[in-house]
């Protein structure tokens, strides 16, 4: 009998750990991080939460030329996170931003 317990709890141990995995894998491809095009201190930023269609300024920065945007929406999507602040330093390639795509 305590065999048939161990069984069933390593059971369902396994069937958590699943489920715990498929949890995270669907919402990890839920969200998309944008990335910077061009390095900068930021100026502005789009705000968590907020709805964007393609082409809209995520994040805005300041360069040695004046005011670019560092980053665009390249569809319709949401603002999951915003991974910036206004006034700091940024790079090229550095992730500013997590999006959601909209539903289709």
């Amino acid at each position: 009998m305590e065999g048939m317990q161990m069984k069933k709890a390593l059971m369902f141990g396994l069937f958590l750990g699943i489920m715990i995995f498929a949890v995270h894998a669907l919402t990890a491809e839920a969200a998309v991080d944008v990335k910077s095009g061009i390095a900068g201190t930021v100026t502005w930023r789009a705000e968590p939460g907020s709805a964007l269609a393609a082409g809209a300024e995520i994040v805005r920065v300041r360069t040695l030329t004046g005011e670019v945007a560092a980053a665009r929406a390249e569809e319709d999507c949401s603002v999951s996170e915003m991974l910036v602040s206004v006034g700091d330093d940024i790079t090229a390639g550095q992730v500013v931003a997590r999006l959601k795509k909209q539903d289709e």
